[in-house]
């Protein structure tokens, strides 16, 4: 006759579920002490228990077995090895005698006995959550975007040189000794240039050419910012159409001339929501446009903005404002050389205005002043739309090309389902409609006072508050060869590996069986959540911090 000393505790109230959605990274005893502090009853004189059958009978009342929802049992003569399981069904068989019907828990059942390895690891809860360090496009819903009411621009602040090239000198208009230096931020002009500060001036010197009989000395005529001029030598005894005039003349210059630095801070909410998950803060959900306002735009996020050799994220974005002297002003603002750095030791070569040239935005033109002159006619034919068309499609490309995400497929049958809800419907245009129609309006900006400007644009609360949620839940895209992370978060990590992955490999302890390591690999395949408490199973309104 068979020793009767097989175990079994029937339990209620465990919160797993056999679509392994939710699972524990209990222990085998762990496990056995969280069924015995919910058990409806224990029973230490069982026949012995074939994991393959799937069905005990169990002395206890009908009524009482139906309050269980869960099993665990062994069979200590053979082995100390816990078996854990649904219970599918309870069936009457007699008013003491109940048969349990059951499905093996695998994940519960085999958790101790596997280790982790490396895998490709399609998504999970990141363990560095600094700002910037998790940027791989999410490719979800993000609504039509929004401007910030913070914002910076550079005006020039109204103050203005009004330039004069000229092929000669005339009267006593000379520059004391700088004719022979004409090199203006490092490129040569054959012309002399003459720079004054009021219109009635400019008035004069145009009548005094008159009167030399030299009109068409002058060359050209146009704006520059007072900036751009800090340099010059000053004539105040110039003698035009017969009045006594203060005119300059700049010194040589060997680059271009800073005008400004813009700084925009980084954001700390997001259209007034606190978001919980730092990658709300990165270029997919909220980044900066800066544009001339005369056609031109470009994108910028503040996640390129590092600290050379250092790898940590700055708190501001810095931009600077640089021109050369030239006809219509050439004026390009530019981040500054803590711009897409890699933000590893040995990197600070890569330094210097020159590093970040290729970056930036130029500004719409200033005004082409007109005199009794065709040159003014044959410039403005040739430049006045200020800029084309396709670098405004280039940069809304690549902002497209950024928020698509979809860098490598994986297994993503768990999340489907509800990441439908949040996968993107349509390609939100993050660049203004409005700057597409604003080609050729420097001069309208000029007399607006409307220059450069940088805005940050950002997803509305209500879809941060919905991403946030789907970090929360689901973590972060990862793409990645690596051990997961199936720990490191208070409450729960949810780990998702692509599809023909394994997630581990048995240990010396127990071999496991290849048909659970299958439905094992196959759950994690879909997405899993691990809890790290059975009592917090399903709470998704703790705080899940790193821990």
């Amino acid at each position: 006759m068979a020793v009767r000393t097989g175990k079994v505790i029937l339990a209620k109230g465990i919160k797993l579920d056999k679509n392994y959605k939710n699972i524990m990274d209990y222990s085998e005893s762990q496990m056995v002490t969280l069924l015995q502090s919910k058990a409806v009853g224990t029973f230490n004189n069982c026949s012995f228990i074939r994991q393959g059958e799937n069905a005990i009978l169990v002395e206890i009342p009908y009524g009482d077995a139906l309050k269980a929802n869960y099993i665990g049992f062994q069979n200590p003569d053979y082995s100390n090895k816990w078996f854990f399981g649904f219970i599918d069904e309870v069936e009457y068989v007699s008013d003491k005698t109940t048969r349990i019907n059951y499905t093996i828990d695998e994940c519960a059942t085999w958790f101790d006995y596997w280790n982790p390895r490396k895998c490709f690891v399609v998504r999970e809860h990141t363990n560095n959550d600094t700002f910037g360090a998790n940027t791989i496009p999410e490719g979800i819903e993000t609504g039509e975007f929004v401007r910030s009411l913070s914002g910076k621009e550079y005006n020039y602040g109204g103050q203005f040189w009004l330039v004069f090239q000229v092929t000669e000198l005339i009267s006593n208009m000379a520059d004391a000794g700088t004719g022979t230096h004409r090199l203006y931020n490092g490129v040569y002009s054959g012309l002399r240039t003459v720079l004054v500060d009021d219109y009635t001036t400019a008035d004069l010197l145009v009548s005094a050419y008159d009167d030399a009989g030299k009109a068409d000395a002058i060359v050209a005529c146009f704006y520059i910012p007072k900036d751009m001029v800090t340099s010059y030598i000053t004539n105040s005894g110039a003698v035009l159409h017969n009045q006594t005039c203060t005119i300059y003349f700049p010194r040589p210059t060997t680059s271009a001339s800073t005008l400004a630095s813009i700084t925009v801070d980084k954001p700390t909410t997001i259209d007034g929501y606190v978001p919980r998950n730092n990658k709300l803060f990165t270029g997919e959900f909220c980044y900066m446009v800066a544009s001339n306002n005369s056609g031109a735009d470009a994108i910028f996020k503040f996640e390129d903005w590092r600290g050379i050799g250092t790898g940590v994220s700055l708190t501001t974005a810095t931009f600077l404002v640089r021109g050369a002297l030239s006809q219509g002003g050439n004026i390009r603002m530019v981040p500054n050389n803590e711009y897409k750095v890699s933000g590893q030791s040995g990197s600070a070569s890569y330094t210097g205005f020159s590093a970040v040239a290729k970056y930036g935005i130029t500004a719409g033109k200033l005004p082409i002043c007109s005199w009794n002159s065709d040159y003014y006619t044959n410039w403005l034919t040739q430049n006045a739309v200020n800029i084309g068309l396709n670098n405004i499609n280039t940069a809304v490309g690549a902002v497209s090309n950024f928020a698509r995400g979809d860098i490598i497929g994986g297994a993503m049958s768990l999340i489907n389902g509800i990441g439908q809800n949040v996968a993107k419907q349509y390609q939100a245009e993050m660049v203004p409609n409005q700057a597409k129609g604003n080609t050729n309006c420097g001069d309208f900006n000029f007399s607006e006072n409307l220059h450069l400007s940088v805005v940050t644009m950002n997803v509305r609360a209500e879809y941060a508050k919905i991403i946030d949620d789907w970090f929360d839940l689901f973590g972060y895209k990862t793409s990645r060869l690596k051990i997961p992370n199936q720990t490191g978060r208070r409450y729960w990590n949810y780990v998702q590996i692509a599809e023909g992955e394994s997630i581990g490999y048995t240990t010396d302890v127990i071999s496991i069986p290849s048909a659970s390591m299958d439905i094992i690999n196959t759950a994690y395949q879909r997405g899993v959540t691990i809890w790290h408490n059975h009592d917090n199973i399903g709470d998704y309104t703790l705080s899940n911090t790193i821990v």
